[in-house]
């Protein structure tokens, strides 16, 4: 079954030959690829994104570019491999980056918390 939003044809992508001197190319448009490039172009950088789709038309435009606290492995886990302060700064850390997140849109489309990932934040404070 094809989801719905790759149900329709999408126009033939224009080959474009890049030009210009970069200091950072990023592989892959997907949300982790274009929000790099956002981040590093408001830094200063002259960035260049290639990718063989459109913007999120790959894994981000499947999986809804579903962005996560923590890592893979349980917040228990990582407390036992790297201790409670890097474990807890590490949450924190992608905490901030997905409050920034939900601040700016991507693509167009605001970011937003599904409702079970706000229950998993509020439990967690």
């Amino acid at each position: 079954m094809t989801p719905y939003w790759l149900a329709e044809p999408a126009p033939d992508l224009t080959r474009v030959t890049p030009g210009g001197p970069v200091d950072v190319v990023i592989v892959g448009a997907g949300v982790t690829g274009c929000a790099c490039a956002l981040a590093l172009a408001e830094a200063g950088l002259r960035v260049r994104v290639v990718d063989a789709r459109r913007v999120a038309e790959g894994a981000s435009g499947r999986n809804g570019g579903f962005a996560l606290r923590g890592t893979a492995a349980s917040y228990d886990q990582v407390v036992a491999s790297f201790g409670r302060d890097q474990a807890l700064a590490l949450w924190q850390w992608t905490e901030a980056e997905l409050q920034a997140m939900g601040e700016r849109p991507l693509g167009g489309e605001p970011t937003r918390a599904t409702a079970k990932v706000r229950e998993k934040a509020a439990a967690a404070r």
